[in-house]
């Protein structure tokens, strides 16, 4: 605690990022002092009869566990686990709904089995098969259990079935028909949602996200120092030619979803200011940025730009006519002072009249 301490700063460790687990560190600590200490006071009988008044302390032993929440601090550092523990902390908002849904099944045929297993068993109190039916299906609850362990393997579910033989055949069918339809529809769905989940937790692990973006930007400064092996820091529309044209390179462009028809064109997409050279900023800024498929933001943002050069297309139009008109003034004043297109009773002849 101490060297932490000295490290981030008094302040910052209290009150900084993280300060929940440097509280959490501070009393485990404690706690162990004090516990030690009554246990070494404890030992050289000095508490003798007043011992009992101490023992209050050994309270602390409590917070022995929380140690072990300490220990989940080792969780932020472990990619791995990290995401594990993630996307099972997202998965239980659907696990509390699928549990929900697979209880109102249950609870559904829970009904109808024990409607069916009471009945028989008030006909038939002595028989043998009412002591099966009353043990898997004396109640609803029973009923529930039964088919729950049924579904899920803590029971071979062919004894509750081949319990129901004395109701008649359509009810065994009709057991086998919910292990089929849970076993098969709910389950399976039930499987699919859980790792949709998953999967999106660990899509979206900030930490996780952040630590990618630092490998593939660490990945492209390692292939510009290959593709510039001189260490000139640029490279020319020349270099890239050649480069362009090795498989391994374009296979690298490819698989990070970069492609281009030609070498020019990819040039042209990687030379941000247009000074037809690429330098190493040059390729790791545009290679991430041109990196995957198209974003919303993407389209957002060449739909601005398609807004943009439509009102600037539209305001050079309105200046065409504009100019038109005045040269077509300047040039009917022009004739029209020369005399060039007035007929004999000096109107203006509208026919000879078009620029």
């Amino acid at each position: 605690i101490f060297i932490r301490c000295a490290a981030v700063g008094p302040v910052a460790y209290v009150c900084g990022s993280g300060w929940a687990w440097h509280w959490l560190d501070m009393v485990a600590v404690i706690s162990s002092w004090v516990e030690m200490a009554v246990s070494l006071l404890d030992k050289s009988g000095q508490f003798s009869s007043a011992a009992s008044n101490f023992r209050i302390l050994r309270i602390f032993r409590i917070t022995r566990l929380v140690k072990v929440l300490r220990s989940l601090s080792l969780v932020r550092f472990i990619g791995a686990l990290r995401t594990l523990v993630h996307s099972i902390a997202d998965t239980l908002k659907p696990l509390v709904w699928a549990l929900l849904l697979l209880l109102l099944i249950e609870y559904a045929f829970s009904v109808l089995f024990t409607d069916a297993a009471l009945d028989y068993i008030y006909e038939n109190t002595m028989d043998e098969g009412a002591e099966l039916l009353d043990k898997y299906y004396g109640s609803v609850y029973k009923s529930t259990e039964t088919l729950f362990r049924a579904l899920l393997g803590g029971l071979d579910w062919s004894v509750p079935a081949d319990a129901l033989l004395p109701l008649g055949i359509f009810w065994v069918q009709l057991f086998h028909w919910y292990i089929a339809f849970c076993s098969f529809a709910v389950l399976n769905v039930m499987t699919g949602v859980f790792c949709h989940s998953a999967i999106m937790a660990a899509e979206h692990d900030h930490q996780k996200l952040i630590e990618n973006r630092k490998r593939f930007k660490t990945l492209l400064e390692d292939v510009f120092l290959k593709m510039d092996p001189k260490g000139h820091e640029v490279i020319t529309i020349t270099q890239f030619e050649k480069i362009f044209a090795d498989e391994d390179m374009r296979a690298f462009f490819e698989a990070i979803e970069i492609d281009a028809v030609d070498a020019w064109t990819l040039f042209e997409s990687l030379d941000a200011d247009g000074d037809f050279v690429i330098s190493k900023t040059e390729f790791v800024e545009r290679c991430m940025q041109l990196h995957g498929a198209a974003r919303s933001v993407d389209l957002y943002a060449l739909k601005q730009q398609s807004h943009k050069l439509r009102e600037q297309m539209d305001e050079i139009e309105a200046v065409s006519r504009k100019l038109t008109a005045a040269v077509q003034g300047v040039v009917y004043l022009t004739r029209q002072d020369t005399g060039q297109f007035q007929d004999p009773a000096g109107k203006p002849n509208n026919e000879t009249f078009n620029v």
